[in-house]
C-alpha cells in the first residue's frame, strides 16, 4: 500500500518527499507530503486512494476515507513539464 502513494504522489509531484503512517485500523496507509501545497494520500488495502490536498484538515480527511470517498486513479496523470510553472 505504501508503494502505491508513493508511486502515485511521484506522478503528480515528481521528486517529492514523502512520509507514511500505518493506519491499522483502517486496514490502509496515509502518504503524506509534509509541504505547503502538498498533500495526503490515504491508500485501502484494495488499492483504492483517496487524495487530499493540505487545507483539508486530517480528520476531515479521514472521515471522509472512512465513508468511501475516493479520487479516481486517472486524476494522477504524470505532469508534463509545461505544467508546472515556470517552465518554458
Amino acid at each position: 500500500m505504501i508503494e502505491v502513494g508513493v508511486e502515485l504522489f511521484q506522478r503528480i509531484a515528481p521528486g517529492a518527499k514523502v512520509i507514511h503512517h500505518l493506519l491499522p485500523d483502517d486496514d490502509a496507509v496515509l502518504v503524506v507530503h509534509p509541504v505547503r501545497g502538498g498533500g495526503s494520500m490515504y491508500v485501502a488495502s484494495d488499492g483504492s486512494v483517496l487524495f487530499t490536498g493540505s487545507a483539508v484538515s486530517p480528520h476531515l480527511a479521514l472521515e471522509r476515507f472512512r465513508a468511501g470517498q475516493r479520487t479516481p486513479i486517472e486524476q494522477f496523470a504524470a505532469r508534463r513539464p509545461s505544467d508546472v510553472a515556470g517552465a518554458p
